[in-house]
């Protein structure tokens, strides 16, 4: 399985249609063809539906299953490309919780990342328990969780603290001891 293999599958995927993809590649359609006709021997299913006359490929069951796994061979020869860039930076292993991840990480990591070019950022979304393991384990540097438990091995120290209050309106039937009422 080659790199202009996956590349022409996912470029048939994106576009709909042979011609659009090999137009997109820089190839003729025969030779964009042939590549996925390639990977379809090597993995011993097809990928695509032919129709004499139709420009359009539709995928079949496998094909559709394949997406994903040819997106991630995809991924991985990206990653291995950019491999002796990274060699040069530090890496920041961060696991935060998914609520976390969702509402803050964004921001402060894209500030973060702006601010320390010379560090490459592995990120991992998880559920606070496991933040704790992969601290643990040595897979994560820093982990982002809630609530705070004990650890053994990692030292846990509380990133912020932010007051609550509660808020409830005349009608609610609820006694407020201090602070105003709407």
């Amino acid at each position: 399985m080659t790199r202009q293999e996956i590349e022409a599958f996912l470029a048939v995927v994106r576009c709909g249609s042979i011609s659009q993809a090999a137009e997109k590649l820089y190839v003729t359609q025969p030779a964009l063809s042939r590549r996925i006709q390639v990977l379809e021997e090597e993995l011993g299913y097809s990928l695509v539906e032919r129709r004499r006359g139709s420009r359009a490929m539709p995928l079949t069951r496998e094909g559709t299953a394949f997406i994903p796994i040819a997106q991630k061979s995809q991924q991985l020869w990206n990653e291995a490309e950019a491999l002796p860039a990274l060699m040069d930076k530090k890496t920041l292993r961060l696991a935060a919780a998914g609520s976390v991840s969702t509402y803050l990480m964004p921001n402060v990591l894209s500030d973060y990342l702006a601010r320390h070019p010379e560090v490459n950022l592995q990120f991992i979304n998880c559920h606070s328990e496991e933040g704790y393991s992969y601290v643990e384990n040595g897979e994560a540097d820093v982990a982002l969780v809630h609530p705070e438990q004990y650890s053994a091995i990692a030292e846990t120290k509380p990133a912020y603290r932010e007051p609550m209050v509660c808020v409830t309106h005349d009608r609610a039937g609820f006694p407020i001891r201090s602070g105003r009422r709407s």
